[in-house]
């Protein structure tokens, strides 16, 4: 394979340059409007959460004040899993 073709796809790693433009060329002007800004409201929703079951969550959280931008900061994620009552119990030690 020569090395300056990408693997799998034929290409070559370079373009072939532009076509030169005629000396008499003169570029189009076209008339344009400014664009129109789109009014967007948040879709209405009746009672906030008035359907489907409660349930009570336990989560682990703590506030944060960032002081520096320059810190390094961690981030992790949690996966949604099912607990089973008896398990949930045990970790949170009751």
């Amino acid at each position: 394979m020569d090395s300056s073709e990408d693997e799998g796809s034929g290409a070559t790693g370079t373009l072939p340059p532009p076509l030169p433009l005629p000396r008499n060329a003169v570029p189009n002007e076209s008339e344009s409007e400014p664009a129109k800004k789109v009014v967007r409201v948040p879709m209405a929703r009746k009672g906030f959460g008035s359907k489907g079951q409660k349930i009570s969550i336990l989560t682990n959280h703590f506030k944060v004040n960032v002081g520096s931008v320059d810190g390094h900061f961690f981030h992790y994620s949690v996966r949604n899993c099912l607990l089973r009552s008896a398990s949930l119990f045990f970790l949170i030690g009751k």
